[in-house]
């Protein structure tokens, strides 16, 4: 398999995969609320970020919104919709 670009250091931070020793001088790290890596199952992401939102959003009568965000062909359709998009009858 590829070698991803970017590594988790943590559940909340990711950083760019160093290649080279100069590259461990100008590490580039991010840090987000929560972050997933490829192991991640979608029902863990649902129950550890998106559940409590939703259902506090519905119970006060608004609507919740999840914005995900992520590189081309991930999975962040799949991950919202599900098999919805593939079992609802169309072709």
């Amino acid at each position: 398999p590829a070698k991803s670009a970017w590594e988790v250091s943590s559940t909340t931070t990711i950083s760019r995969a160093s290649h080279k020793k100069l590259d461990q001088l100008r590490r580039t790290t991010f840090t987000y609320d929560r972050v997933y890596d490829t192991s991640s199952a979608t029902i863990d992401i649902y129950n550890e970020s998106v559940r409590d939102i939703v259902l506090a959003s519905v119970a006060d009568g608004y609507h919740g919104s999840i914005f995900a965000y992520g590189q081309t062909a991930t999975g962040k359709t799949y991950t919202m919709h599900g098999d919805s998009l593939t079992s609802s009858g169309s072709s």
